[in-house]
């Protein structure tokens, strides 16, 4: 994954409002740079944020029954979608 940071929707708020603070940019211009601004989501760093958020805390909570059940339940649930990316049939464990 690119580390290009520049691309950040925070980055290039940020960039606006001193380069509008500085008086480099009137208020038509920040009106269009904002209406052309990406709004997409960048699910790649979406994913990456919540992937973090929940390691940390299944390894923070580690021993506690409610956790290690929500812990198997994913991994099981992510082990039949890759079973069904590599084109296999997914085993289920009901």
């Amino acid at each position: 994954m690119s580390n290009d940071n520049n691309n950040l929707p925070t980055t290039l708020i940020s960039s606006l409002l001193a380069k509008k603070l500085s008086g480099n940019i009137t208020n038509d211009q920040m009106h269009t740079l904002t209406n052309d601004f990406d709004k997409s989501i960048n699910w790649k760093l979406l994913y990456k944020t919540l992937e973090s958020s929940v390691e940390e805390f299944i390894l923070l909570n580690n021993g506690n029954p409610t956790v290690d059940g929500f812990r198997d339940k994913t991994l099981n649930n992510l082990s039949e979608v890759v079973q069904l990316l590599i084109g296999n049939t997914p085993k289920h464990n009901d």
